[in-house]
């Protein structure tokens, strides 16, 4: 199921280009219309043969890679997101700017940093880039810019054992101090039998 925020932005997409859509192919825009339909109804299964076939109808056709790479994303399938996201760049790097910052965040996830911070400068630096977004943004090109240099100089660390008044045999991460250093926080996966594994 795709997220809200993924289906709200094809249909600003599709609002906000319907005038001047990339596509004069009929038949593009024809499976485009009955993919857009199907996002509608919240079915990307549905709407992703309609989308390939509007860009096997029209390579050149924007919007449907465009919509691609974000149901490709929402999916998980973050190399196949980042094919699409390529290709609009390709085609026209100023058609949609937003398409470097989800290159950015496609490729941190993937943990290659250096390529995500590329992406995320050169959407930091277009004009026409979405300002609601430069908190975040900015906070990516930090992230990304000190992952790329943690990797090239790496530090040794030595993890050790607190001992039984705090370590367990559970999974135990993102340990932090309070401010007076007298109060050890983190968190544990305790397994809870409430809790049924949901089979897919």
């Amino acid at each position: 199921m795709r997220s809200i925020l993924t289906l709200l932005l094809v249909l600003l997409i599709h609002v906000g280009f319907a005038q001047q859509l990339t596509s004069s192919n009929k038949k593009a825009l024809k499976k485009y219309e009955k993919a857009l339909e199907s996002l509608r109804n919240r079915d990307d299964q549905g709407a992703i043969p309609d989308l390939l076939s509007a860009i096997e109808e029209d390579p050149g056709f924007i919007e449907p890679h465009i919509i691609l790479g974000d149901v490709y994303s929402d999916m998980k399938d973050l190399e196949k997101g980042i094919s699409y996201y390529e290709t609009v760049a390709s085609i026209n790097p100023n058609f949609y700017p937003k398409v470097f910052y989800n290159l950015a965040q496609n490729y941190f996830l993937l943990e290659q940093y250096s390529d995500a911070l590329q992406n995320i400068e050169e959407y930091l630096k277009n004009p026409k880039r979405e300002r609601r977004l430069d908190v975040f943004a900015q906070s990516l090109q930090k992230n990304a810019r000190f992952a790329a240099q943690a990797i090239k100089q790496p530090v040794a660390v030595n993890f050790e054992n607190l001992g039984v008044n705090i370590n367990t045999k559970f999974n135990e991460y993102y340990p932090c101090l309070t401010a007076d250093d007298q109060t050890l926080l983190f968190t544990r996966r305790v397994p809870d039998d409430r809790v049924q594994t949901r089979v897919k």
